[in-house]
């Protein structure tokens, strides 16, 4: 395996789940596992000392599991560049990243490999797999993502709510879907509108973007409720 390698692609496609499976079949010593977070220049020191000390057994490797590896800031990745450029035999860094917003100069000293959305026929063999009850509207709002469909599938409600948001016609749908809805906290309602724009129809889609920006600006709940059910 690579010293330093970048795995890249939407969120819920494997790339973490594929790197614990190269950790575990290889002679593992150590593993330092790190999600970027407020104090990120200290975070990528903690690497940089992890990975210039000798491993706690003989002729193991050590590896580095940088989650969310895009959100670091340039000050933090140079400094984990500088880790690249004198990195020690049998120690290694995977990045994993959902968009290409790192540093060139990493790029450049990393292999890559990309990681794409699933057919919804691999989606599909994925649900019977894992013995999974999806709605029918689960697998367009999973994108091809199994983590994404794993949620959804834990989120019923979530879903449901979605879906009703899409498919009511009627006046009393309508107003017995607003009642329901307005009894949600804004961040709950946040979910289901991101939800419902992934399979919402052509026609609806400009409204229920319009109803989640309004969330987003701490408008009256009710008021953009009523906007995208009832006029």
């Amino acid at each position: 395996f690579p010293s330093s390698a970048i795995f890249l692609g939407p969120k819920g496609v494997g790339k973490r789940t594929i790197a614990s499976c190269i950790m575990l079949s290889a002679q593992v010593g150590d593993v330092m596992e790190v999600v970027p977070g407020s104090e990120q220049m200290d975070q990528a020191r903690s690497i940089s000392s992890f990975l210039s000390l000798k491993s706690s057994r003989a002729n193991s490797q050590k590896f580095v599991l940088l989650d969310n590896a895009d959100e670091l800031s340039e000050p933090a990745q140079n400094v984990l560049l500088k880790v690249l450029e004198e990195l020690r035999p049998r120690t290694h860094v995977i990045f994993i990243c959902h968009s290409s917003q790192l540093l060139e100069t990493i790029t450049s000293r990393s292999w890559q490999y990309f990681f794409g959305r699933l057919s919804e026929e691999d989606m599909q063999a994925f649900t019977h797999q894992n013995s999974l009850q999806v709605l029918p509207a689960t697998y367009q709002a999973a994108a091809g993502s199994p983590g994404e469909l794993l949620r959804l599938a834990s989120e019923h409600d979530t879903l449901a709510a979605a879906t009703a948001i899409v498919h009511s016609e009627t006046s009393r749908q309508k107003w017995d879907l607003f009642f329901e809805l307005a009894e949600l906290d804004s961040d709950v309602l946040a979910q289901i509108f991101s939800v419902a724009l992934r399979i919402v129809k052509p026609a609806m889609y400009t409204r229920v973007r319009a109803a989640g920006r309004g969330l987003e600006q701490n408008f009256n709940k009710k008021l953009v409720l009523q906007k995208l059910l009832l006029t």
